[in-house]
């Protein structure tokens, strides 16, 4: 037994199961704690979408100003830098660090209204220049020319918030910051949180304006933005109904392709005009152009349409004074 022992023993595999370890301990690690740091990370995005959304309703109700929207983003931010449940202590971290650290941590930018749309819509009040925001409905809908936009858009509120979230966790966060850090592209403001070893996550949110918007310093310009396009289509010069159409005087006739009662375009009169260009006489337009808002102007109803399907077997009587429809 001790020869066969002493035929496998091979004394450069001892220490081996050592060596392994030390070599698969650290990546282990490192893989743990990146999983629980970019845990960390996903929870405070979530956190920042809700804050982004906060402070965003706080600008709406007063008149898109930054501190309005600061306020109402370190309300949205606080879980994450308070653990105290009491509102003393709640309190206290509201003013004492929430708020301080978000004047160097937390870039604010307002994407829409732009300064444009204060050049198209804009007025002057006490000095100040305001967006109207009362009876949006019956403003006019005409699209700024600088702005692209027309005074019912630019009362949208969209607020971009870019936060610099601390990395607490050891070896992974140094690692993550050193390594984004030399990402291409990056903002001054984006290079300088990697560089205090915290990571820039950005969120935004949009509500509809409460309040006359007020022209601010994080207001951005479509001049200096030219990675926000707008669109230069305006609304359609002739939606259906709108009484454009020179052809029927009203709306898009949809049986008018006979050409009856389109020469003046009075022959409609707002209609709809089914039964235009029928053989029953019934919408061609009469000879006083008056059709259209009587009660003559009727789709033709027969007992053998035509068309081979068959006819109505309900009877339906009408009692209105239209010659030979009195039953079918």
């Amino acid at each position: 037994m001790y020869s066969i022992r002493r035929a496998f023993y091979c004394p450069l595999s001892t220490g081996s199961a050592l060596v392994e370890t030390l070599i698969a301990l650290p990546v282990l690690l490192l893989l743990v704690m990146g999983a629980v740091q970019w845990g960390l990370i996903y929870q405070a995005k979530a956190t920042l979408n809700h804050a982004a959304f906060q402070g965003a309703r706080l600008g709406a109700l007063e008149h898109a100003t930054e501190s309005a929207i600061r306020r109402g983003l370190a309300r949205g931010l606080l879980p994450l830098y308070s653990p105290d449940s009491s509102y003393s202590g709640a309190l206290r971290t509201f003013h004492g660090k929430v708020m301080p650290d978000l004047l160097t941590s937390a870039r604010i930018r307002i994407l829409n209204p732009t300064r444009e749309a204060f050049d198209d819509f804009g007025q002057t009040v006490k000095g100040r220049r305001e967006l109207p925001n009362e009876r949006l409905y019956r403003a006019s809908t005409t699209i700024g020319a600088k702005s692209v936009v027309n005074l019912q858009d630019a009362n949208l509120l969209k607020v971009e918030v870019t936060y610099g979230y601390p990395l607490h966790t050891p070896f992974v966060g140094p690692l993550i910051s050193t390594l984004g850090f030399r990402l291409p592209g990056l903002t001054a403001f984006e290079r300088a949180q990697y560089a205090v070893g915290r990571i820039p996550i950005v969120s935004t949110a949009m509500v509809r304006m409460q309040s006359r918007a007020h022209r601010n310093g994080v207001m951005i310009s479509l001049a200096g933005e030219p990675e926000l396009p707008r669109s230069t289509t305006g609304p359609d010069p002739d939606p259906v109904g709108s009484g454009d159409d020179p052809g029927n005087g009203g709306e898009d006739d949809p049986g008018d392709r006979s050409g009856d009662g389109s020469g003046d375009g009075s022959g409609d009169g707002g209609d709809e005009g089914l039964g235009d260009g029928t053989d029953d006489g019934f919408g061609d337009g009469g000879d006083d152009g008056s059709e259209g808002g009587g009660e003559d102007d009727l789709p033709p109803i027969s007992g053998d349409p035509g068309d081979g399907t068959p006819p109505c077997s309900t009877p339906v009587s009408f009692t209105g004074t239209t010659t030979g429809l009195t039953s079918v």
